[in-house]
């Protein structure tokens, strides 16, 4: 369930974008294969899963702080997000530009 007090980002599904409190692109998630979480190969001892597609690794974004994934997508931006609408530190909304 989403916490307004603490830091959030906010996910728009439709347009597959993941922006800041105020707005602001962060990452756009476009991942091509659309393969399930379930489906994904479990890394020993860790949240994430890898893609028995393309290799890459996929971070569970529910399993870190907004910060925390703020800064791993700033390192890293192509890097592959699961976002689960319930969790607690993003707001979904369909509104964004």
């Amino acid at each position: 369930m989403f916490h307004k007090n603490k830091p959030y980002l906010i996910f728009n599904p439709i347009k597959k974008q993941l922006l800041t409190e105020d707005g602001k692109l962060l990452k756009k998630l476009n991942c091509p294969f659309s393969i399930n979480w379930e489906d994904l190969k479990k890394i020993k001892s860790q949240e994430n899963r890898e893609c028995h597609l393309c290799s890459k690794q996929i971070v569970n974004s529910s399993s870190v702080t907004t910060e925390e994934l703020m800064t791993k997508i700033k390192l890293n931006p192509d890097i592959c997000l699961k976002v689960d609408l319930e969790q607690n530190n993003i707001r979904v909304e369909n509104d964004h530009a």
